[in-house]
């Protein structure tokens, strides 16, 4: 599965990338934009083989902002994360399960100065069927949600229109305000966003009813 690359770079002194495998991709150009900008970056690279890995001659031009390391095991976050703040962003890209130990040891960090984008969604296979009431311009309705369908497939079929792009969670361009217990099951939005929002691409209902806000 292919997957388009939605984070953009914030402009800040100092640029930090922490990659896993083929994550590497994106961060190509973010280099250059890095530089184009003057701003300091570094790059701490998880690969399998450190003698070849992907985009090896590109990097090789940067060798003295380069970190490279074999296996995720081998980089210790915390401490990358601690060294690493104030004036600082930065991005992650990889599996869901690597991007998610990114977020877990940058909790302390604000949320604006942490960017992520995972490689492939997670995927779930025990759904269940779910109500949601949908408020739109001061009307609600009652809308049933399949164990096949995604609540913004089901909003689209009462001829509601939703603005979307990614539709895996990794964008938050579809993000709406609910209240009700949500699965959540997006890459993008912080812990205090998912208190307000969610992602009805890839989120669903827990149990009860679903309240979703559109205006």
């Amino acid at each position: 599965m292919s997957l388009r690359i939605f984070f953009e770079m914030a402009r800040d002194k100092h640029q930090l990338f922490v990659v896993a495998g083929i994550g590497i991709t994106p961060f190509i150009a973010m280099i250059h934009e890095a530089i184009a900008h003057q701003e300091q970056f570094e790059l701490h690279y998880c690969v399998d083989n450190i003698d070849d890995y992907p985009f090896k001659r590109e990097l090789s031009a940067y060798a003295a902002n380069i970190h490279l390391y074999i296996s995720a095991q081998r980089l210790d976050l915390a401490q990358l994360l601690n060294t690493h703040q104030r004036g600082s962003h930065v991005y992650s890209c990889g599996s869901p399960a690597f991007v998610q130990l990114v977020r877990d040891n940058a909790s302390h960090w604000s949320s604006k100065n942490v960017h992520f984008e995972n490689f492939s969604p997670v995927e779930h296979v025990d759904d269940s069927a779910f109500s949601t009431i949908i408020t739109h311009s001061g009307a609600k309705v009652e809308i049933n949600v399949t164990a096949k369908q995604s609540v913004l497939d089901a909003i689209r079929k009462q001829g509601l229109t939703l603005d979307s792009a990614c539709e895996t969670g990794t964008c938050g361009r579809c993000k709406v305000k609910y209240s009700g217990d949500v699965d959540h099951r997006d890459t993008i939005l912080s812990a205090r966003e998912r208190k307000t929002y969610m992602t009805p691409c890839v989120s669903r209902c827990k149990s009860g009813v679903l309240n979703i806000q559109l205006d």
